[in-house]
């Protein structure tokens, strides 16, 4: 339960209260739960569609990125912005834990135009959604894109190291990330539609490519692990909706 309310107060602005005595220690085993939070947060967006899309296709799309910054993406845009700006928040403080929206924001013009970026064609995703209406097509692609994003985070903190000591990679067990691996693909398979799995093997592909090209340029910084997460669930439903209206 301690991990989970700390994973919750980590992946969301819910005012939930940790020790934080305990955040070193139950941080990494917190991280097998991610998916289950994703999935949790996809069904937050989708009955918020429901309820929203009645005022109209500007307004509901907007309201839901609103929900979407609370909920979903919100603490992974200072790592947007670190990872624009090319900073390693972490630069200064060897042996760091990194933790999901523990990142400092130092703020560049190329940090603004990402999350900028990111907001706009975001929201440009949930206008189409809510234009092309289908609530089985809500209740498979955003729970699922949540929870595929969760799951690259734990695979990237689990195969990917950080430049320098990274706490957070070297006490996170195979065993932890085979949890978080058994979970995603559970909940996955329950969702499950002919666009679903093209969907997950091309933004799968499309990350681990990506993932390679970073390592070969000398490796990850704290700030590359939420960024990519926030991207890769931006990308699945861009790819998602796209097989959709072409299929």
């Amino acid at each position: 339960m301690k991990e989970f309310i700390l994973l919750i107060s980590k992946a969301s602005y819910l005012p939930m209260r940790y020790s934080k005595d305990d955040e070193q220690l139950l941080w990494p085993r917190a991280l097998r739960l991610l998916p289950i939070w994703g999935l949790m947060a996809g069904f937050v967006l989708v009955g918020s569609v429901n309820l929203l899309r009645v005022f109209g296709m500007a307004a509901a799309a907007s309201s839901l990125l609103i929900v979407d910054v609370l909920f979903d993406s919100g603490v992974y845009l200072k790592d947007i912005i670190n990872f624009a700006d090319g900073i390693d928040p972490h630069a200064d403080k060897p042996g760091a834990t990194s933790a999901i929206s523990e990142t400092k924001v130092k703020v560049g013009y190329p940090g603004i135009i990402a999350a900028i970026a990111f907001l706009l064609i975001k929201y440009g995703v949930y206008c189409l959604f809510i234009k092309y209406y289908q609530l089985g097509i809500y209740l498979s692609a955003i729970p699922a894109a949540a929870i595929f994003s969760r799951w690259i985070y734990v695979w990237l903190v689990y195969d990917f190291a950080t430049w320098g000591t990274n706490q957070l990679h070297q006490s996170f067990r195979r065993g932890d990330f085979l949890v978080a691996s058994l979970l995603a693909l559970t909940i996955v398979i329950f969702l499950t539609n002919s666009i679903l799995w093209p969907t997950l093997l091309i933004s799968l592909f499309a990350v681990y490519f990506w993932a390679l090209i970073r390592k070969k340029q000398g490796g990850m910084y704290p700030a590359c692990y939420g960024a990519l997460l926030a991207w890769s669930e931006l990308l699945f439903l861009i790819i998602y909706i796209f097989l959709w209206l072409i299929i």
